[in-house]
């Protein structure tokens, strides 16, 4: 957890800077699950409690309960996802998913990497260069769509291609929060 989860010095002064704890202990969350997911999660609450805790704890925050009025106005997390955005530099897919097509294109070409190598390094590729990721979907979607090879035929489904990119979800949330409940566990 502290590698993942850790606050450093200028975190914690960034941090700070925030009114009520709070407030303190929402933005940390949101920075941390940015940092960790590559996104930041629809309800910014929605982590494991022992993430909650160990985020607590470094901003010596003992009322957990507290956390609970960070959502109290709509727009706060909104507020605390631009200002990440901004100071720590991440960007919209939007901002880069013609060059993220390009790249895609080339390694389906060049490589002869299947679907899944190449949607899971795509992430890693987003997330060096700190670009907030899209949905499974809209990666698989153009993952598949790079090689023509790699597409299913109309006969054959989709599922009987051995090297599909799945974007089946278990039962239990979302694909953050599975990464979430893995770190933890």
């Amino acid at each position: 957890m502290e590698r993942v989860f850790f606050l450093d010095d200028e975190d914690r002064a960034r941090v700070a800077q925030r009114r009520g704890r709070h407030m303190r202990l929402g933005f940390a969350l949101q920075l941390v699950t940015v940092r960790w997911l590559g996104t930041f999660l629809e309800d910014p609450l929605d982590v494991p409690g022992a993430v909650l805790e160990f985020v607590a704890e470094q901003l010596e925050v003992e009322d957990l309960s507290q956390v609970k009025r960070y959502v109290e106005r709509r727009e706060t997390p909104f507020d605390h996802q631009r200002d990440i955005r901004r100071v720590y530099g991440w960007k919209d897919f939007t901002d880069v998913d013609g060059e993220f097509a390009a790249w895609v294109a080339a390694r389906s070409w060049t490589s002869g990497d299947g679907p899944k190598a190449i949607f899971t390094d795509g992430i890693g590729w987003l997330r060096e260069r700190k670009v907030l990721l899209p949905g499974v979907t809209t990666l698989a979607r153009l993952v598949a769509k790079s090689n023509p090879d790699q597409r299913p035929s109309p006969r054959s489904p989709r599922s009987s291609r051995p090297d599909a990119v799945s974007t089946d979800r278990p039962s239990g949330g979302s694909p953050q929060l599975w990464e979430f409940r893995a770190v933890t566990a």
